[in-house]
């Protein structure tokens, strides 16, 4: 492979860095190792949708080549936007499993305390 097909090793993953490797995928189409470095970028620096609209737009292309490779890339994006969502999840509240417990056997006392009431 030469110099001329590999990706930027050194572009930031901010808009100018993305703009310039996505300018280098154009320019590269069928190098895959051109659409990993946008992604990887891409999703790094939390901006997936700035290389899924670029995507998308080639969607529009008249050349097949071009809609295939946007299509996989897209559905690239996909996995990421669902992998970056599921690990940004916040965990589970702690249990409060005393409080409920608690909070049972008081309604339970109630409960007994108004049905002996009502036998009287």
């Amino acid at each position: 492979m030469s110099s001329e097909q590999d990706a930027p090793m050194n572009a930031r993953p901010g808009e100018a860095g993305l703009e310039a490797l996505w300018e280098h995928a154009l320019d590269n189409w069928s190098n895959d190792a051109s659409h990993t470095a946008l992604l990887e970028a891409a999703s790094a620096g939390q901006s997936l949708a700035f290389a899924a609209k670029r995507y998308r737009a080639e969607l529009q292309s008249e050349d097949p080549a071009h809609k295939k490779k946007a299509e996989e890339v897209l559905e690239k994006i996909t996995v990421l936007a669902f992998s970056q969502i599921e690990s940004s999840k916040s965990p589970p509240p702690p249990s409060k499993r005393v409080i409920t417990i608690i909070a049972v056997v008081v309604s339970t006392l109630l409960m007994w305390g108004c049905i002996y009431a009502m036998m009287d």
